[in-house]
């Protein structure tokens, strides 16, 4: 009688140890997923265009029907990394969405190895090339850790009207 009570809290007890450590396993899943992702926030490029503001009446009042508070410096286009690392295998396609008389399509297209954080290049597209329309600048580029983010802007009239930064899915 005393050898099946002896099994059966054995059994009990395994159960439960097989259970913890499958819990415990879990967690440490959960640790190395916040650590991975607290590492690769400390190294993460940002990618963006130099911008300086708008004048204050001309963004409260929309001149131009144009919503937005930066605008394009003039002279050429400048690539700027403002995240914690470098961002690596840049590439930027500038894209006519829209201008009086024009066509849309590609006006801009090239690759740049690296931009430091910090740092910034700048490109081959002039100011006045885009003072005119409506365009997209889409920037693609890797962290340190091989992770790939996409930046779109919208420039509308030189004026900086949408931003939006993104991590994209590994292929």
């Amino acid at each position: 009688m005393e050898s099946g009570w002896l099994t059966t809290a054995q059994f009990i007890v395994s159960t439960l140890t097989l259970v913890v450590i499958f819990w415990y396993t879990l967690e440490t899943k959960k640790i190395r997923g916040a650590a991975l992702a607290q590492a690769e926030a400390a190294h993460k490029p940002c990618l963006t265009v130099r911008a300086e503001p708008r004048a204050g009446e001309e963004a409260i009042l929309e001149w131009d029907g144009v919503r937005g508070g930066l605008v394009l410096p003039q002279g050429r286009i400048v690539i700027q990394n403002i995240g914690s690392g470098p961002a690596l295998n840049v590439t930027y396609a500038l894209d006519r969405l829209e201008e009086i008389g024009r066509d849309s399509g590609s006006v801009s297209k090239d690759y740049l190895l690296l931009i430091p954080s910090g740092g910034a290049i700048q490109t081959h597209t002039a100011f006045g090339l885009i003072a005119g329309g409506k365009y997209e600048l889409v920037l693609t580029f890797e962290s340190l850790s091989g992770r790939k983010y996409e930046t779109r802007i919208i420039i509308d009239r030189t004026v900086l009207s949408s931003y939006k930064f993104k991590e994209t899915v590994r292929k």
